[in-house]
């Protein structure tokens, strides 16, 4: 702020929480429902002293030797632990994994995403001593019961080993080749790692999903394939430096008869039907747009 405008305020600096004691009341608080009846003070189990233990690693080992896919360092916040934990317990309820698994998933998702490769083995292995040990590759594959039970078995689809809400549509699998064609989609083992990471991310919660990487490197085709998979309409907004907003919101335009009516944009059609949205080349997009 310039300082006429900042000499008008009384500042208070705000620290971040880093006390151990203080984050293990944080994350009992989160995951304390998940734990089981008998424990009456979560913040004093094992499993979260190991939860605390880990995020206070990653920040170390973010600001020493991790990078994302840009190059830059990973900053993990409070606001990173209580996502991994927001889906730990989502995962807990829904996709009806034991607490271990769905912390290890939270986790995963929440601050592995954006990292290289070689980052990620770092992350992964400081992820394995202190909350996967023990959890063989057979448990992480196996899926849970669905969340609807069996009475609902059909709202929802597998896509290994995640259960995703199905879509109005048929689903269909583009990587099966039909009756007179040769299958549409290739699911190679890269491919099906990048699936199985948006899955995980889509049957997390209710937070939108960025997709970064070089063009062409399959991003859109990947999440029309899910789409099409567990039945949903995908509706994709080509963004470029000269895209109107009215293009996401709608505009008045003029009938076949001359009439004067309002058409809804791309985004508002697809929010009154319940689609799937994919912004294409949203770092393209005007600041406005944005």
């Amino acid at each position: 702020l310039p300082p006429s405008i900042r000499a008008r305020f009384t500042e208070l600096h705000v620290d971040e929480i880093l006390d151990p004691l203080e984050l293990r009341i944080i994350a009992g608080r989160y995951i304390g429902s998940c734990l089981g009846g008998e424990v009456t003070a979560p913040e004093n189990s094992e499993l979260v002293g190991n939860i605390v233990s880990f995020y206070l690693k990653s920040r170390i080992l973010a600001d020493r030797v991790l990078v994302d896919g840009s190059g830059h360092k990973p900053r993990y916040t409070l606001r990173s632990l209580t996502r991994a934990l927001t889906a730990t317990k989502k995962f807990v309820e829904e996709q009806r994994m034991n607490i271990r698994r769905a912390l290890v998933e939270g986790f995963e998702l929440t601050f592995q995403g954006s990292l290289d490769d070689p980052s990620t083995s770092e992350l992964l292995n400081l992820l394995g001593r202190y909350l996967a040990d023990g959890l063989t590759t057979k448990e992480r594959d196996h899926p849970g019961r669905s969340p609807g039970g069996r009475g609902q078995s059909d709202h929802y689809v597998l896509v290994k080993p995640f259960w995703i809400e199905k879509g109005p549509q048929k689903p269909v699998d583009w990587s099966e080749p039909g009756e007179k064609q040769l299958s549409t989609f290739i699911l190679t083992p890269t491919t099906r790692r990048n699936l199985r990471r948006l899955a995980r991310a889509i049957s997390s919660g209710p937070w939108p999903i960025l997709l970064e990487g070089p063009t062409s490197a399959g991003k859109t085709t990947l999440v029309e394939y899910t789409a099409a998979l567990c039945g949903h309409k995908v509706i994709r907004i080509n963004n470029h430096e000269h895209t109107d907003i009215q293009e996401y919101t709608g505009r008045f335009t003029s009938d076949d008869n001359g009439k004067l009516g309002f058409k809804d944009g791309l985004l508002v059609r697809a929010l009154r039907n319940g689609y799937w949205v994919i912004l294409d080349e949203l770092n393209l997009a005007p600041t406005e747009v944005l």
